[in-house]
């Protein structure tokens, strides 16, 4: 038992050094290329992809059908080609920020302009959708201190160093299992939160996601949705934000892609409160919206629709209407 356990341990080590060393390769070439030349990366990528991860590929076609069930077979397919090589665009437009930063621009009606002017704090809820790496670093960049909930990589090479790249960006990273409160002070220093809130809730922002769970109609399922973050805006009782950053143009003479903000209200954080369920609804068609629009640029090969939420009055899960201020 002692010599297995030591073995185990042994080829876990060895297997996280393997793939910190390619990683590295991965992170060195991304940044030493030309534009063009992280395009083409990008492809290479996406088309291994394709081909290695067969599990991740049915499930993405599975999505997709569900998703678009009236349209053609021949269009179907190429979304879900097309979203293997926008992930792979995602990581290595992520890992040449800040030095080679893309163009940007923000669409109207643009929500998070006065949140920043006023220097208010707000909840700011994404999807992966586009580039969401690329869309905290654009919120940092316009000078709002992010704080960025994320779900760190299961090897610890790879999580220390995306720790410190997004630190790098000028983006705060908070891992999702620890506690609420550094997000709580955040907000009361005026200073914004966010995360992309479109995956199957497993832990967040020191909760067990299933205590806090509803389900929303969403890309024509029933989709469990975690609503800790919406629970958090009504406790600091400071506005939420919908915002993902799309690709909008081709690469164009050996310049990076083009991206375009878009963002949208979800509450203002004023009177009369809204509920949980109420936020999520909103959000969630809102991504919707948005999914629909940029097809090719959504992760569908995420397993998203494990299961939904149980019902309010289960003893497997709380949902709260309505969140009290916090007594810190």
């Amino acid at each position: 038992m002692t010599t297995g356990n030591r073995t185990s341990r042994s080829t876990n080590r060895l297997r996280r050094r393997i793939e910190w060393f390619a990683a590295r390769l991965l992170i060195g070439s991304a940044r030493r290329a030309s534009a063009c030349g992280a395009h083409r990366l990008a492809r290479v990528l996406g088309n291994a992809a394709w081909l290695v991860l067969r599990k991740r590929r049915a499930e993405a076609k599975a999505n997709v059908r569900t998703a678009f069930p009236a349209a053609p077979a021949w269009d179907r397919a190429r979304i879900v080609r097309s979203s293997f090589r926008s992930l792979a665009l995602t990581i290595v437009e992520a890992l040449r920020l800040p030095e080679s930063p893309p163009q940007v621009r923000w669409s109207e009606p643009d929500v998070l302009e006065p949140i920043i002017r006023t220097e208010r704090p707000a909840i700011i809820l994404g999807g992966h959708l586009g580039n969401w790496e690329l869309a905290a670093w654009a919120i940092a960049r316009r000078g709002g201190r992010l704080h960025l909930v994320v779900a760190p990589p299961h090897n610890p090479f790879v999580a220390r160093f995306m720790d410190e790249h997004r630190r790098r960006c000028g983006v705060v990273p908070h891992d999702r299992n620890s506690s609420v409160r550094p997000l709580l002070a955040a907000l009361r220093r005026s200073e914004l939160v966010g995360t992309a809130a479109d995956q199957f809730p497993g832990w967040t922002i020191g909760v067990r996601a299933r205590d806090s769970m509803v389900n929303v109609p969403f890309l024509r399922r029933e989709t469990a949705f975690g609503t800790g973050m919406f629970r958090l805006a009504l406790s600091a009782r400071v506005p939420v934000l919908a915002l993902n950053a799309v690709r909008c143009g081709e690469l164009n003479d050996g310049t990076e892609h083009q991206f375009e903000v878009v963002s949208e209200l979800i509450w203002d954080g004023e009177p009369p409160l809204p509920t949980e369920a109420d936020m999520v609804r909103r959000w969630s068609a809102w991504l919707e919206l948005e999914i629909r629009a940029h097809p090719e640029q959504y992760l569908w090969l995420h397993r998203r629709w494990k299961r939904t939420a149980p019902v309010a009055n289960s003893p497997f899960v709380r949902v709260s209407a309505e969140v009290h201020p916090s007594s810190e």
